[in-house]
């Protein structure tokens, strides 16, 4: 891990197809004000912008979606800062992705 890597990082395992849980992945973004830069339905990889605050330069949350045993879907969730160098950037990528992982279960 580099110096200045301060990436939050989040699995969690759902008993649903993958198709059910990219669309509550889009619909948990939406509710938390998060803009998505990409979406693609076929490798279930999404890539959000979190915006930027007073403290930090904004942050990039990934979530990429993997099929695992028994039809469930496993999530990997990363949040990275745009800069890097930010002093309130663990705080906010932490936030970032208990705030969609959060919000997933209403939409499934």
């Amino acid at each position: 891990m580099a110096i200045f890597d301060r990436a939050a990082h989040g699995n969690v395992v759902y008993s649903r197809p993958i198709e059910t849980v990219y669309r509550a992945v889009l619909s948990a973004a939406s509710a938390a004000g998060a803009k998505v830069e990409q979406a693609d339905p076929y490798a279930y990889y999404i890539k959000l912008n979190m915006g930027i605050s007073l403290f930090t330069w904004g942050e990039k949350l990934t979530v990429n979606l993997y099929t695992i045993n028994d039809g469930r879907t496993s999530a990997v969730f990363v949040s990275k800062s745009n800069l890097g160098t930010e002093i309130a950037a663990d705080s906010r990528n932490r936030k970032h992705v208990d705030t969609i992982i959060g919000l997933i279960p209403n939409y499934l």
